[in-house]
């Protein structure tokens, strides 16, 4: 996330550690929330800046100074490494009269190469960051497992009086889908790859105590055919058309802050969005949906810091086959400092989202996440999450024209753990070590061409960080 800094008038960009993963390069991309002004921020009653977690510490003698250009610092970074997997197509049991024996629980290593840059204005009022990432995975046993992902960002923020500020930016992402995925990615020669493109524009003015906030969203989503494996259909190479996945998001967002104290505020804020598909066969999958919820900011101690939302939501779909998803919306975020050297952090999500599931309207996930990380030395960090999720599908089957009801739903239970650490030898040179366990139980398997989808996997990583 790139913000402006009220406190030291500059752009900071906060990247948290992300298990170091492979996949993680998204992790670069500045998608800046806007913040107001120096002068005006620093008698603001909105910042949270009481406590500082273990990742968000600055470490002058380990923090990469990057190189001036003009009105900007630049960073440049790469990261390389090895890593394994114990299950390289999130798969478990197969039918043996299907030839998929080859696939079953297989453990595969692979090599990444993942260069990185990033960069910030040095602006005492406005700002403008941008980043750009490409991230090359070979796989050494299943050769079409080789990826190649790229992307770049731009944000900014326009500072229109003290109070005041106009911010936006854009990115641009072309990558594959992670064969973890809810749906049946296993049945594809290779992973299916994406372009996604998003925009994003707002306003956040503060008056006193009140704070006041709107956004703009827009993403596209253009994925690539892909080419089934001659084991799982009748029709030797198969290619199947992912048109039918295209489609359009736009969202507007408002929120109305009152700060209660310095430290603590409360928030109403609601949503409306609409989702928009390329193609309406064989199920009309557009729809128009809402989201109101009241939440809460604090950093009320020196121990404790968080972001509570609770709501309601709702996602109708123009075709009367599929039914309303609706239900409790949730956006946690908790961190607890029991020391300056620990950080535990909660963090919860419930929410829709969209499948790649054609006779599904999308599918509702919930899921919560405790992390915790620790500052052993001055430069070495080490980490551990749980994570537990569940995915419901509430139409995995349209209503049944005869019995006027659903055949079936679809519902998927995720748990995870990791446990990692990071070295820092000197501002340009780190290493990192993560471990990740993940386990999927499915209750009725309606997506995978009748194969068990159940599974877990070890996936081991090793990685090497060099920057300027």
């Amino acid at each position: 996330m790139c913000l402006k800094n009220p406190r030291q008038g500059s752009i900071v960009i906060k990247t948290r550690l992300m298990g170091s993963s492979a996949l993680g390069a998204a992790g670069l991309l500045l998608l800046g929330q806007g913040a107001v002004s120096t002068a005006a921020a620093q008698d603001s009653l909105f910042e949270r800046d009481r406590n500082i977690s273990v990742l968000e510490r600055y470490r002058p003698e380990y923090a990469a100074p990057g190189v001036r250009a003009g009105q900007f610092i630049v960073k440049p970074r790469l990261d390389l490494g090895v890593g394994w997997t114990s299950n390289a197509f999130a798969l478990s049991d197969v039918p043996s009269d299907r030839g998929l024996e080859r696939f079953e629980d297989e453990a595969d290593s692979f090599v990444f190469l993942r260069p990185s840059i990033r960069g910030e204005t040095v602006w005492s009022r406005h700002a403008i960051g941008f980043s750009a990432y490409a991230e090359a995975i070979k796989n050494n046993r299943f050769q079409n497992e080789t990826i190649t992902n790229l992307g770049a960002a731009i944000n900014g923020q326009l500072d229109l009086t003290r109070t005041a500020a106009l911010f936006g930016g854009a990115s641009i992402d072309r990558r594959h889908e992670d064969r973890q995925t809810q749906t049946a990615g296993f049945l594809f020669e290779e992973p299916v790859e994406y372009t996604r493109t998003r925009a994003y524009l707002g306003l956040q003015h503060e008056m006193g105590r009140v704070r006041y906030k709107t956004r703009i969203d827009f993403a596209d989503y253009d994925f690539s055919d892909a080419l089934l494996l001659p084991e799982a259909v009748a029709v030797p190479r198969a290619r199947v058309d992912q048109d039918y996945r295209d489609h359009q998001r736009y969202s507007l967002l408002g929120q109305v802050s009152l700060a209660i104290t310095r430290d603590f505020s409360i928030f109403l804020e609601g949503e409306i969005n609409a989702r928009e598909y390329d193609q309406e066969t064989p199920y009309d999958r557009d729809s128009e949906g809402w989201r109101v919820a009241a939440g809460t900011e604090f950093d009320v101690t020196r121990l404790s810091r968080g972001r509570v939302s609770l709501g309601y939501f709702e996602q109708d779909y123009e075709d009367i086959r599929l039914q309303t998803a609706n239900g409790l919306s949730l956006d946690a975020q908790l961190e607890w400092f029991p020391t300056e050297l620990t950080t535990i952090t909660l963090t919860g999500r419930r929410g829709i989202d969209e499948t790649a599931v054609i006779n599904a309207g999308g599918y509702v996930t919930t899921e919560a996440r405790l992390r915790v990380d620790h500052e052993l030395r001055r430069n070495v960090l080490l980490y551990a999450y749980g994570a537990v999720g569940t995915v419901d599908y509430p139409d995995a089957f349209p209503l049944d024209e005869e019995e006027g009801e659903r055949l079936t739903d679809q519902s998927i239970d995720r748990r995870g753990l990791g446990v990692g650490g990071t070295y820092l030898f000197n501002p340009n040179v780190s290493a990192s070590l993560d471990y990740r366990y993940r386990e999927q139980d499915v209750a009725v398997d309606l997506f995978n061409g009748g194969f068990n989808a159940d599974y877990n996997s070890h996936d081991l990583l090793l990685t090497l960080t060099l920057q300027r």
